[in-house]
């Protein structure tokens, strides 16, 4: 009778927590998916504020070239105040603001570390999207209450459009750092639930990331390996076919990985596309036009139909993030006294900061203008703090490094110097401070490694090549 009781109280003991474990799991699962619905719903505010965008420039470029073309017909008048915000419910049933604010209250159910750096993710996205929010009345401003036909009206403009590309990349950077950092928590804190449907679960990823990988490849101009994600991107196809499941769902993922891959094999073997987005460039078309519109929400939806079975089909699973439009300024063809895009630099700097700046290793060569940087703490996470300049700019200050990389695009000069130098802020555990930075090269992903202390910052010079061609 004693042990009776005994193997009673245990497997009471064992249900209960369980179920402890199962509500912490619900917890830890709904903050993480707070943060995927921010990032998805900013993701279709930052596509209308895109294609305004695209109509400001084409409004100015006319006083200058008549030859430019209208994309769409957004105005401010038309839209919320706020594109993020919409209290009326425009664009939204819950806004990005929303689940800002959802996501930074309920993010004290994840250990506390993990949620600080996710919010520092989700402060940075939300900074781009105030900005850029705002840009969009300033231009509206500018073009109303200027005459265009004078030079420098059409200067300020293009100073403001210029601005946006860079916050579209800032955007890009931040959301990449989110999900690399979603992704590493949930592995760490949640067990996946074993069910019938993970093996199409886990095709859903893998048709995620090919799809991720031909847009990124349009975006950095990586456009040799498309053809592989196109072919991998075919044979997951042919797989999620295979299955029987019956679910509008599944049904919507795979018209959608069947329009991706159509839209591979046009920009690999047919050279036209649309004549009106001729001056913005065929990289361009395919990535904001064709394919982004198949796998973000305003349009075939392939990310949120994927999320919305795995959902239904195992709650456990961290949800699918899409991908934000990036952003280009076209000039008219008449010569005017536009911006500056680049400034020549001939002379390196020899000190910074009352430092001494240091050259140690040869120059990098890149072969993206555009370049995708991953910056990490070298070897082990000791607690360093730096600044990175880049010909001449602060574009990070007093960052401390992890081994989970940071992500954040350059965009290099096609003449004269580029450098990059690291600053020290601090020697961490164990000096001196150090930092890896990967990119890609010729298609393959390169890691270079630069030291500084607190009487010398390290200068890497990085030369741009030209467009990379597999031959």
């Amino acid at each position: 009778m004693n042990q009776t009781r005994i193997l009673l109280f245990v497997f009471l003991l064992l249900a209960g927590t369980l179920r402890a474990q199962d509500a912490q799991t619900a917890e830890y699962s709904k903050a993480l998916n707070n943060y995927v619905q921010f990032s998805n719903e900013g993701v279709h505010g930052m596509l209308i504020v895109h294609r305004m965008l695209e109509n400001f420039n084409q409004e100015v470029n006319k006083y200058v070239d008549l030859q430019s073309n209208q994309l769409n017909f957004y105005g401010n008048k038309d839209l919320p105040k706020n594109i993020f915000l919409d209290p009326d419910a425009w664009f939204y049933e819950i806004s990005p603001y929303e689940w800002y604010e959802t996501a930074l209250k309920e993010s004290k159910f994840l250990p506390s570390e993990d949620a600080d750096i996710l919010n520092q993710s989700l402060s940075e996205l939300k900074a781009v999207m105030d900005e850029v929010n705002q840009i969009r009345f300033d231009l509206d401003e500018l073009i109303a209450n200027n005459d265009l036909t004078k030079t420098e009206n059409q200067v300020k403009i293009y100073a403001k459009l210029e601005r946006c590309v860079d916050l579209y990349d800032a955007y890009f950077a931040a959301k990449e750092d989110l999900g690399d950092n979603l992704y590493k928590t949930h592995r760490k804190l949640i067990n996946i639930k074993s069910t019938k449907f993970n093996t199409q679960i886990d095709l859903f990823e893998k048709i995620h990331a090919s799809t991720k990988g031909i847009l990124e490849s349009l975006h950095f101009g990586r456009t040799t390996a498309i053809p592989d994600f196109v072919t991998n991107l075919k044979v997951q196809t042919e797989q999620l076919q295979q299955n029987s499941i019956k679910n509008r769902h599944y049904d919507a993922v795979l018209t959608a990985a069947r329009e991706v891959v159509s839209f591979g094999d046009k920009y690999i073997n047919e050279p036209a596309f649309q004549d009106k987005y001729a001056l913005y460039g065929k990289e361009y078309f395919y990535y904001n036009v064709e394919v982004a519109s198949s796998f973000n929400r305003y349009g075939s939806g392939m990310v949120k139909n994927a999320n919305s079975f795995i959902a239904l089909a195992n709650p456990t699973w961290l949800p699918l993030l899409e991908e934000p439009h990036y952003y280009k300024v076209i000039y008219p063809k008449k010569d005017i006294d536009v911006p500056e895009q680049e400034t020549v630099i001939d002379d390196l700097p020899a000190r910074l900061k009352d430092r001494n700046v240091v050259v140690r290793q040869q120059k990098v060569l890149v072969d993206e203008k555009k370049l995708l940087l991953e910056i990490y703490d070298h070897k082990q996470e000791d607690g360093d703090i730096i600044s990175l300049n880049f010909n001449g700019n602060w574009i990070m200050e007093d960052k401390r490094l992890q081994k989970r990389p940071l992500k954040m695009i350059i965009e290099l000069n096609e003449e004269g110097e580029n450098y990059l130098i690291l600053h020290a802020q601090n020697l961490g555990e164990v000096p001196p401070n150090t930092i890896a930075m990967r990119y890609y090269y010729q298609g393959v992903r390169k890691i270079i490694v630069l030291n500084s202390d607190l009487n010398e910052s390290e200068m890497i010079r990085l030369e741009y090549t030209g467009k990379f061609v597999d031959k």
